[in-house]
């Protein structure tokens, strides 16, 4: 979704690919006969649909051999290599499985987890090629990575160095301390190393745009100077850069001396503001928009039966806010909202 607009609810090339992943779960799990003929007119609706499935397919094989070689490694990890590199699964986290387990119920399944394909050793965080829409994905060690739509990284943890490698786009990184184990993210030939700090890096065809919204990072262009042609300057040095500034750094060598500005909070927000988008959901399923809102918290929403699911929404929501959604499904919709839990927000029919 692009920033500053809102996205509304419509068959985009977005939703088929979450349309796909649906189904090829529903298959996994085995299709009834209705499934059957349900998805045979899907594939003839329209011929990106047969497109999105055959590639997401690929994915859930490539998942399937993953798990293998994960099992396998697991049980002959080398010492000094962690022995769970990989994000924390959302599904595992409490209370998780009783929200999967009612999505299974309801058909509301969305394919959420951790990307199964590896590059070079490392984990994808996407599970597709570049994120298709905003995605949020929390880390082992409680660090956690907002990919923008087109944006793709991999994961590479080790018992001395916690490395991320942005591959296109663009992503925010909450970083957990671990003063043992630094956090790095490469962005083309420049290293970023966390310092207590939370910032923001876009991966560009000519240059990486780094901006720091809270403690300090320690940047790197072109680490490695070696092998420079006689007519090419040698690259800046290394420098800091703090909470609310900014720095480009050109991806040629030949580059000017490092750039650093100050970033205003108005200039902040609207450079953030893809973290926050606004959702336009017009009578939508109730499921459709719980599924849609997930991708966005901690706190997972879970209804609880049948009947409620039934309900359609009409309405602007900042995905983020769930205090403002509690406002809008209890007035609204008459749902009663269980907040006992930490980590569930359970809809069910208000008792008379």
């Amino acid at each position: 979704m692009s920033s500053g607009e809102n996205t509304s609810y419509k068959e985009d090339d977005a939703a088929i690919r979450r349309q796909a992943a649906d189904w090829i779960v529903k298959s996994d799990l085995g299709f009834t006969s209705e499934d059957e003929e349900t998805f045979s007119n899907w594939l003839s609706e329209d011929p990106r649909h047969n497109e999105a499935y055959e590639r997401r397919l690929l994915i859930w094989e490539q998942f399937d051999q993953l798990k293998e070689r994960s099992s396998e490694t697991a049980e002959s990890s080398d010492e000094g290599v962690s022995s769970i590199p990989m994000p924390k699964n959302r599904w595992l986290r409490p209370g998780a499985l009783t929200a999967l387990a009612a999505s299974l119920v309801l058909g509301l399944f969305v394919w959420q987890s951790w990307n199964p394909l590896e590059k070079e050793g490392s984990l994808l965080l996407s599970q597709y090629e570049v994120a298709p829409y905003y995605e949020r994905h929390a880390l082992e060690d409680g660090s956690v990575v907002e990919l923008n739509e087109g944006a793709q990284a991999s994961v590479d943890y080790t018992a001395k160095e916690r490395l991320i490698t942005l591959l296109s786009g663009e992503a925010h990184f909450t970083v957990a301390k671990d003063a043992s184990r630094p956090f790095v993210v490469v962005a083309g030939e420049t290293r970023i190393k966390a310092l207590g700090t939370a910032f923001n890096v876009q991966l560009g065809a000519k240059s990486v745009e780094v901006v720091v919204t809270e403690g300090r990072v320690w940047l790197d262009p072109l680490a490695d100077d070696q092998g420079l042609a006689p007519d090419e300057t040698a690259p800046s040095s290394p420098y800091e850069l703090s909470a609310g500034q900014r720095s480009y750094i050109s991806a040629s060598v030949s580059s000017a001396p490092q750039q650093i500005e100050t970033v205003s909070e108005e200039e902040m927000a609207e450079r953030l503001n893809w973290k926050s988008p606004t959702i336009e959901f017009i009578d939508s399923p109730l499921s459709e928009v719980v599924s849609e809102l997930n991708r966005y918290n901690d706190i997972q929403i879970v209804i609880a039966n049948a009947e409620t699911a039934k309900h359609s929404i009409t309405a602007t929501i900042s995905p983020k806010n769930l205090d403002r959604f509690r406002e809008l499904v209890e007035g609204a919709l008459d749902i009663q909202v269980d907040t006992s839990s930490p980590n569930e927000m359970v809809l069910r029919e208000r008792e008379e």
